[in-house]
């Protein structure tokens, strides 16, 4: 897999990525995402291009400016 899409997933608060070849992950509208999710998937797809996080207020501003 090279593509995840979970856009809209409002009610995913946790989730761990373990995709090694994962080069674009969409996680825009899961307003319960948090940053330590996102670093450790982060940490575990070291190919990451492209992360779309548009609408999540739980992730840190620094890393999501969209989201102020």
């Amino acid at each position: 897999m090279v593509q995840l899409e979970l856009k809209g997933c409002g009610g995913l608060s946790e989730a761990f990525i373990n995709c090694p070849m994962l080069t674009s992950l969409d996680a825009s509208f899961c307003s319960k995402l948090k940053d330590d999710c996102l670093s450790a998937t982060a940490a575990s797809c070291p190919f990451i291009e492209s992360l779309i996080l548009m609408s999540c207020p739980s992730v840190a501003q620094f890393l999501n400016p969209a989201c102020s």
